[in-house]
């Protein structure tokens, strides 16, 4: 696989697929974005839009930059489309049999020299590697939210995920610009084992009307020197994700520390997700 030729394709069209595409495009590569959801891939594109004028307007890119950018993105609503991406970053729902769907009906596609990576968060690689046709090309990718700022990438190998395989995605992490760290393949990883849990016992912070849910970020902000109050956090991230990630932590590890607060559970219910739904923990 040369990076100099290579054509990702993204799959799935959403907050993740939005931000991995336009990291992908920022660093040249040519990128075929999939998504059944016809209207998602309109959406997407206005959005892919705005986020490289944002960063023209701040003189971040040049518009020669932000213009050949778009001319090398396409969009698909049919999987068969994606035929000569070499490799494919799956951005979709957390959840086994979505994602394993997904892998089975991509597997024609594949061949012992193209790349298959999950953009999960808490899922197992070795589990979902059970969908896929060859379990040496497939690996974890964990891309920060949101994926074209943060500098951060988690690569995790499966149990059958070989050297070729980790050596190539390293340096296609390197070349569109990010810093990476090796995890095992155990839910929740390095970041999420350690983010999420402290997210939800600031939810029961509140849950428990202890502080409000501003001076709960006010003072980690100030008191603790995190950039981000982790309730505002929360509410980038989604509360559908932090929700998703500490159900599976709590089931895999067999550990009650895991169970998510109330609060969270009613929110998620309500459609209060955060920033995507103008509504979590605050209003937007």
């Amino acid at each position: 696989m040369s990076l100099e030729s290579l054509i990702v394709g993204v799959l799935g069209a959403g907050q993740m697929g939005r931000g991995i595409t336009v990291s992908c495009l920022l660093a040249g590569y040519k990128i075929f974005l999939y998504d059944k959801q016809t209207e998602l891939l309109k959406i997407s594109l206005g959005k892919i839009e705005t986020s490289l004028k944002k960063l023209h307007e701040r003189q971040s890119i040049s518009k020669e930059q932000m213009e050949s950018a778009l001319a090398n993105l396409a969009f698909y609503p049919n999987l068969d489309q994606m035929q000569t991406a070499n490799i494919f970053i799956e951005a979709i729902p957390e959840d086994y049999s979505i994602k394993g769907q997904l892998f089975r009906e991509l597997s024609g596609m594949l061949t012992s020299e193209k790349i298959l990576a999950s953009n999960t968060s808490s899922l197992s690689i070795t589990k979902l590697a059970k969908n896929v046709v060859y379990p040496e090309n497939f690996v974890g990718l964990h891309f920060m939210n949101p994926a074209e700022i943060m500098p951060l990438v988690e690569i995790i190998p499966g149990a059958q995920t070989n050297e070729s395989t980790l050596k190539k995605i390293e340096l296609f992490c390197k070349s569109i610009g990010k810093t990476t760290v090796l995890s095992k393949d155990t839910p929740g990883f390095i970041v999420n084992r350690l983010l999420i849990p402290m997210i939800n016992e600031a939810i029961y912070v509140l849950y428990q009307e202890i502080a409000t849910a501003a001076d709960i970020d006010k003072a980690m902000k100030l008191g603790a020197s995190f950039p981000q109050g982790p309730l505002a956090l929360a509410d980038m991230i989604g509360l559908d994700t932090c929700l998703a990630i500490l159900q599976i932590m709590t089931k895999e590890y067999n550990n009650l520390k895991y169970t998510p607060c109330p609060l969270l559970e009613k929110y998620v219910i309500e459609g209060k997700l955060g920033r995507k739904t103008n509504e979590g923990f605050y209003k937007y």
